[in-house]
């Protein structure tokens, strides 16, 4: 939750466009054809568009957002991986980490927000700035995406299909 809670979203020019973002990718998020995961040119898994995906507002206003949104961390040369997501990685064994650039989601009419959180002081939130609708946004994000951290079991399972 928010440290306090905000009223109203504002887009933050100063999130450089290069800036990486970082976004927790939950179990069911990951690519399948048939059950089998389905991976990039670099043999990594991919996600859905569902990663991408707003919050629902009841969710987003219950946890202290004034609108749909998407939660991220940043990750600058700077910064490296902040102590947020290493914390949300280690409690979610689960979960692999996507990164996607500030200037990808702009492109695709998002502002972003620096709101920190207890256990993230980066925590950053993507919300739509209204001109075109953030579904449409959905499947050119997640196709943008890098995975850069694939959970132990996502890489057994695909270690077995190599196999």
């Amino acid at each position: 939750m928010p440290n306090p809670p905000i009223t109203a979203f504002v887009d933050d020019p100063a999130i450089d466009g290069e800036f990486a973002l970082l976004r927790l990718i939950n179990p069911s998020w990951w690519r399948r054809n048939e059950g089998a995961l389905l991976k990039d040119q670099h043999g990594l898994p991919t996600v859905t568009s569902q990663a991408f995906q707003l919050q629902k507002l009841e969710r987003a206003q219950e946890l202290g957002y004034p609108g749909q949104c998407m939660s991220f961390t940043q990750q600058a040369p700077r910064l490296g991986l902040s102590g947020g997501i290493l914390s949300a990685v280690d409690a979610r064994p689960d979960c692999g980490l996507g990164r996607i650039t500030a200037q990808i989601l702009r492109r695709h009419d998002f502002g972003l927000q620096v709101v920190p959180e207890d256990h993230d002081p980066w925590h950053t939130v993507a919300f739509p700035l209204g001109t075109l609708n953030p579904r449409n946004a959905q499947s050119p994000l997640a196709q943008a995406c890098l995975v850069v951290h694939v959970p132990e079991v996502i890489q057994l399972e695909l270690a077995q299909s190599d196999g």
